[in-house]
């Protein structure tokens, strides 16, 4: 399979059903196959920063049902990435889990200037629970589920998922397998149980603190490279 195909699958897998966005070149693969598939209902916003705020819009409705849903939105690389700096700043302020998908420039001219590049993990790692760049299609349908995870655990919050045009088009290695219901993300802190609420690692009485992470993650081939700084 190849990375966009992932990509959509790992939102099916969680059961998304609505996603928002606006389309551009880095972003196209998976719009491409997002209308091929006909799976998804796809509302184009006039500009980027509305479809984060309609994405926001599923999660605050839904937050107090049954069935609470993670929004999410889509742009393409530079300017559109950089348009949902405020609804995701919002999302951040008021809890709102939310999961941007955005294109980034092909990862071999990524620091280079390219056309319509902007340095999203770095502008967004501030805004974000978590900020993520996979550099291996292996690694797409993994740091999604994690990414959808980490956005309503605890205080929920926006997370931001950059992926490269070329690792969209990239097709997994032969032997590549994800189970999502098996799948359990590596967290520091808490301990993963689907469908249930965080509590931290610390044994004892009291009252579970979930923490609250400003973290960036760029993954490539079986290596994670992650930094994080903590703050209650």
């Amino acid at each position: 399979m190849k990375g966009k195909e992932l990509a959509l699958k790992a939102l099916l897998d969680k059961g998304v059903k609505y996603i928002f966005g606006y389309t551009g070149g880095a972003i196209m693969p998976i719009f491409d196959e997002m209308e091929k598939q006909q799976v998804f209902s796809f509302i184009m916003s006039r500009h980027e920063q509305g479809a984060v705020f309609m994405a926001q819009g599923i999660s605050r409705a839904s937050i107090s049902t049954s069935n609470p849903r993670v929004g999410v939105c889509m742009a393409t690389s530079g300017p559109g990435a950089m348009n949902l700096v405020t609804g995701i700043a919002d999302a951040m302020m008021d809890s709102v889990p939310v999961l941007s998908i955005t294109g980034q420039v092909p990862s071999g001219v990524i620091a280079t200037d390219a056309f319509q590049e902007s340095d999203v993990v770095g502008v967004m790692m501030p805004l974000t629970k978590q900020t993520y760049m996979p550099l291996s299609v292996n690694d797409i349908e993994e740091t999604i589920h994690e990414a959808m995870y980490v956005a309503a655990t605890g205080r929920g919050g926006p997370v931001v998922v950059d992926i490269p045009k070329d690792i969209q088009n990239d097709d997994t290695d032969a032997d590549y397998q994800f189970d999502p219901t098996t799948y359990e993300p590596d967290l520091p802190g808490f301990f993963y149980s689907p469908g249930a609420g965080p509590r931290t690692s610390q044994e004892g009485g009291g009252i579970d603190q979930p923490q609250r992470t400003a973290d960036y993650s760029v993954r490539s081939r079986g290596h994670q490279q992650q930094r994080r700084s903590k703050s209650d």
